[in-house]
């Protein structure tokens, strides 16, 4: 329903926009129920994003690629998370978990960048 308001391109970019000022907050927080809040709000846009991504992907993917294509995009998403673990554990060792969570999200924040400056914020489906 969001997409046919907003448009799938501009859903996704503007799903990883709010992902950057809800973990920013997150990471700022000085309670640990003002963290929950933000921490729900994140994890909103995170799913927003996830979801937009994997439907578009399955509308625009002929039939008889799906299993390929659907098995290749969970490979490459998921298979980094051993790594990207054993990054955040080591960074939040070194520089401490605020700071690391801070370095977290300057990949989303130039994906949003990228989003809103490519022909992907006018995709529609």
């Amino acid at each position: 329903m969001l997409t046919r308001f907003v448009g799938a391109g501009r859903l996704s970019a503007l799903a990883f926009t709010l992902y950057v000022p809800a973990l920013v907050a997150v990471s700022a927080a000085a309670s640990w129920l003002f963290a929950l809040a933000c921490w729900a709000v994140w994890y909103c846009t995170n799913t927003l994003a996830v979801l937009n991504g994997v439907t578009l992907r399955q509308q625009l993917t002929p039939d008889e690629l799906q299993g390929r294509v659907n098995s290749s995009a969970r490979m490459i998403a998921l298979g980094g998370t051993p790594i990207g673990a054993l990054l955040g554990g080591v960074l939040a060792e070194t520089v401490g978990v605020r700071e690391t969570q801070l370095l977290a999200i300057v990949p989303v924040a130039v994906a949003a960048l990228v989003l809103w400056w490519s022909p992907v914020r006018r995709f529609r489906v």
